[in-house]
């Protein structure tokens, strides 16, 4: 195996650890700081902020923009509590939020929910399944352009000294840790062994940069590659497919864990009891996604031990404690 250059990637690795600082500046004036410090009769904060990072497709952040909306309503209803929408623009701002206190819902992916569960006090609140799967189910993606030499995963391994990679954002699953943890189990460090590492900090820009020639490879979730197909963003025949990984759970809903015990479940649920007392809302969030046969499910903590399992055994990467 080759050895490295230059590992380009780690600009994108300076993302994981976003300094305090920064990311108050990023989201100063995204809340009231003195209405946060208030609690009711209940001993509830009277303002629960719902995190939410807009998806990159225009279309996409108008459907997910009213989601939230009727979302937020919805749990104000529910909670009798004020709920504010925050857009935190990437997980690691979300994570960073969450510690400072300032983001009190998150949906998280699960590589990310993981961080938030160790810098943040994350706990998971429910988790999106679907009555086919039953925790979720998607897969990583490692993707090329058609007309690209590579054939195989094969020829990827043999030939990574000359070929260029590219990951999503740092803290995704599917475009990061997953893929990772697979060159990890055939003694690849992608720093060290691939031509140059970039991070595309987007699972849509991931596939153009594979469709462009950009780069070589590109790591995506299966679930963006599909919708990009079903609209016609890309031709599925633009695209192969290299590997494929297990299925996986989708990253769960999240609280931040200082909130009181008794709120906690009661957000918990309102998210279960949604479809029932909310259709509308239901049919809004079945709407974004690939899968319309999803539903909300307690979360479990425990359903993400693979991925820590795979964090943990990355050889030359720390990703966790």
């Amino acid at each position: 195996m080759g050895k490295k250059r230059k590992a380009v990637g780690v600009f994108g690795w300076l993302a994981i650890v976003l300094t305090s600082s920064i990311v108050f500046l990023l989201l100063s004036g995204c809340s009231d700081s003195s209405a946060r410090l208030q609690f009711d009769e209940r001993g509830w904060p009277t303002i629960l902020v719902l995190g939410h990072n807009p998806p990159e497709e225009e279309t996409q952040r108008r459907a997910r923009k009213e989601v939230y909306d009727n979302l937020s309503t919805y749990l104000e209803r529910s909670l009798d509590i004020e709920v504010k929408v925050m857009h935190t623009g990437s997980y690691n701002v979300a994570i960073e939020a969450m510690r400072a206190g300032k983001v009190d819902i998150m949906n998280y992916g699960s590589f990310s929910y993981l961080i938030a569960r160790q810098k943040a006090n994350a706990e998971p609140l429910v988790l999106r399944g679907t009555t086919d799967y039953g925790p979720g189910a998607y897969q990583s993606y490692l993707i090329t352009a058609a007309d690209s030499s590579l054939k195989s995963i094969e020829d990827v391994l043999e030939r990574s000294g000359e070929l260029t990679m590219s990951f999503n954002d740092p803290a995704s699953t599917s475009g990061h840790l997953v893929p990772r943890g697979f060159f990890s189990e055939q003694g690849i460090v992608p720093e060290r062994d691939f031509k140059e590492v970039v991070f595309a900090m987007s699972h849509t820009a991931n596939v153009m940069t594979a469709v462009s020639g950009k780069t070589d490879v590109a790591a995506v979730a299966s679930s963006t590659f599909q919708r990009m197909i079903e609209r016609g963003a890309i031709a599925e025949d633009e695209v192969r497919i290299l590997w494929r990984s297990d299925w996986m759970p989708n990253g769960p809903i999240a609280v931040r864990g200082g909130l009181p015990e008794d709120l906690k479940k009661a957000l918990q649920d309102a998210y279960v009891s949604l479809p029932q007392k909310d259709p509308e809302t239901w049919e809004l969030i079945r709407s974004i996604y690939v899968n319309p046969n999803i539903v909300y499910m307690p979360g479990d903590d425990s359903i993400y031990d693979y991925y820590r399992e795979i964090a943990r055994n990355i050889d030359h990467m720390k990703l966790l404690d």
